[in-house]
């Protein structure tokens, strides 16, 4: 994927992901591959897979995050980058993403 052969990682995460469905490794890197492959909606769900396996993944977070955002939906981001600061405050990514919302206060 680092090297921009995105089909080609494509096709081997999916193929990992038949072996071993819960492998978050994978499912994250399939997220993340899904969102440079310009695909949104499986890179959603993908990420939203991730979180669900594992609520404390930042990672999983500050992309689906970044994905909301860049769709529009921010109040969703914002929940994103709030769990992840409940569990590591001091996260500049979630920071940014805080600040940048129109209305950062707590719900």
């Amino acid at each position: 994927m680092d090297a921009g052969r995105l089909e080609e990682a494509r096709i081997l995460l999916e193929a990992c992901l038949l072996e071993a469905p819960d492998h978050l490794p994978s499912r994250f890197d399939l997220g993340v591959c899904y969102l440079r492959m310009q695909l949104s909606a499986r890179a959603e769900g993908m990420l939203r897979s991730v979180t669900a396996l594992d609520p404390l993944h930042v990672g999983a977070r500050l992309r689906l995050g970044d994905l909301l955002v860049a769709q529009g939906r921010s109040d969703e981001a914002l929940t994103e980058y709030r769990a992840v600061l409940t569990h590591d405050p001091a996260n500049p990514e979630a920071r940014r993403g805080i600040h940048g919302h129109p209305n950062p206060a707590p719900s």
